[in-house]
């Protein structure tokens, strides 16, 4: 398969310590509301390659999606590309 890395709008919640936490996600032209942030840690994209990145695992909905936020302050998904 393959994937792309997709760059998206994201609303942010910055706590007064500058704790970046993400609220919700606009893909597709359609928001996501992030309903949890269920873990975050320091790691590469694992399809997309790259730099170390921040990635936060968001429950939305029933499913956890991986959102990626690079040092640039840019977000990006990686997004599996159709075939065809």
């Amino acid at each position: 398969m393959r994937y792309l890395k997709v760059y998206v709008p994201v609303t942010l919640y910055v706590d007064e310590l500058g704790k970046v936490r993400p609220l919700s996600l606009t893909y597709d032209g359609r928001e996501y509301i992030i309903d949890k942030v269920v873990e975050t840690r320091r790691t590469p994209p694992e399809h997309v390659g790259g730099l170390i990145t921040m990635r936060y695992d968001c429950l939305i909905g029933k499913k956890v999606r991986h959102l990626f936020a690079e040092c640039t302050g840019r977000w990006f998904l990686e997004i599996c590309a159709q075939n065809g």
